[in-house]
């Protein structure tokens, strides 16, 4: 009978190496944390290409191509605010799997939409998901995750939205010539399917479950997907950091001295990131490139796939 190889423990007791079963069940939640991100970059990205051939269809105005446009952006601001929420009450495999359904309602109403209003309602829909699964997919990802490969896994949700930007450019490319924008902005909903049944077969974070006083389920779920080695050291760390949660920060010191650099430097990239306004060229990258001079969809959607898609990776 071939022995089990385990992987020795790092400092913090964790393993710096992963095999068989355990390594399958990170990469699943790796998995899980990239479709997330697919989903997150596809609606953003989808939109480019249809947009031209929705106005042609609903004969939109300015204002209201603005609004289909933007109502992702508006409802991925309310998503994300509940999105803490819903994560501690419902657990953060509901959560990604509520995301999952959101996805794909709002990709079913915007491509099935018999006219603008239903449109719109689509598209905040989908941003609605768009905001949960950016709070929930890390979340899940970083609680599951063993402290050495936490940042690999948290990262590649971010990855996953380039890619996914990508993905919806190559959709819009194909789909150019015939200007189906209900495929377009349907297709999303097959993803939303494959999210929701992954998570489905996939367990709840253990944080969570320790939280919610389930300290058996919660040490189940890290012998699965971290090692029985380390399941007991892994339990007592989460419990002193549940117990280190009790005594939040006040804003008084999220505000203090000694916080004031890192709270500059994390709201500084946030704020620069979006003043370089790479939101609204990935929105409207086709209408640019009208603008300067490709005649055609199909040369707009190519110009857009290699000059902001591929780049944008």
């Amino acid at each position: 009978m071939a022995a089990t190889t385990q992987a020795a423990p790092s400092a913090s007791g964790e393993p710096t190496k992963l095999f068989g079963h355990i390594r399958l069940w990170l990469a699943l939640v790796g998995l899980v944390t990239i479709l997330a991100g697919l989903l997150f970059g596809y609606d953003q990205g989808i939109i480019s290409g249809a947009l031209q051939f929705i106005q042609q269809d609903f004969g939109l105005s300015q204002l209201l191509t603005e609004v289909v446009t933007s109502w992702v952006t508006l409802g991925a601001l309310v998503g994300a605010l509940l999105a803490g929420g819903l994560a501690d009450k419902l657990g953060r495999r509901l959560t990604l799997i509520l995301a999952g359904a959101l996805f794909l309602a709002g990709a079913l109403l915007s491509g099935l939409a018999p006219g603008t209003a239903v449109l719109v309602l689509g598209r905040l829909v989908i941003g609605f998901g768009v905001g949960v699964a950016s709070v929930a997919a890390p979340l899940y990802a970083a609680e599951l995750a063993p402290a050495e490969s936490r940042g690999r896994f948290v990262s590649s949700y971010q990855l996953a939205i380039t890619i996914g930007i990508l993905v919806a450019y190559i959709v819009d490319d194909i789909l150019s010539s015939s200007g189906n924008w209900r495929l377009m902005l349907g297709g999303a909903s097959v993803l939303g399917v494959v999210l929701m049944v992954f998570v489905l077969a996939m367990p709840e974070s253990p944080r969570w479950l320790v939280r919610a006083r389930r300290s058996d389920d919660a040490a189940r779920v890290l012998d699965k997907v971290r090692g029985t080695a380390y399941t007991p050291d892994a339990m007592a760390a989460l419990e002193a950091e549940l117990a280190a949660d009790e005594d939040q920060a006040s804003w008084g010191e999220v505000f203090s001295h000694r916080l004031r650099k890192p709270l500059l430097v994390g709201f500084g990239l946030a704020v620069f990131q979006q003043i370089t306004g790479i939101n609204a060229i990935i929105y409207y990258a086709d209408e640019i490139f009208a603008q300067a001079g490709f005649t055609t969809p199909e040369q707009q959607a190519r110009a857009t796939l290699y000059a902001v898609g591929v780049v944008n990776v």
